[in-house]
């Protein structure tokens, strides 16, 4: 197995205006986005074609300090496709934090 961060993924796919479950305040943004992957049976070795979507969504909070945080949140999907999938775990993990992290510190100083 190679890993799906080694695969092209589908989009992204412009999904609208989102909330963020769990986020207490209001969102200003909102602004959502879709890739999807089709791993098929056998393929990092799942029992089964695995579809699986991740829908990113960021945006600005004011804080309870008055202070704007930036929002970036991940709601993962994953779909067993076929007549014969056995049951299974998938786990899926995300660590786009470090790139994001490295893009919002490029914006923000040149030096980077």
């Amino acid at each position: 197995p190679k890993g799906w961060s080694k695969k092209v993924w589908d989009g992204p796919e412009p999904v609208g205006i989102r909330t963020i479950e769990g986020l207490e305040g209001k969102l200003e943004g909102g602004e959502s986005v879709r890739f999807s992957l089709s791993s098929e049976d056998g393929d990092e070795g799942y029992p089964g074609t695995v579809f699986t979507t991740v829908v990113y969504t960021t945006g600005t909070q004011k804080t309870a300090e008055g202070k704007e945080a930036r929002v970036l949140a991940m709601e993962y999907e994953v779909q067993l496709v076929g007549d014969e999938v056995e049951e299974t775990v998938v786990n899926l993990t995300n660590h786009s934090y470090a790139h994001f992290f490295r893009f919002l510190t490029s914006r923000l100083s040149p030096t980077c």
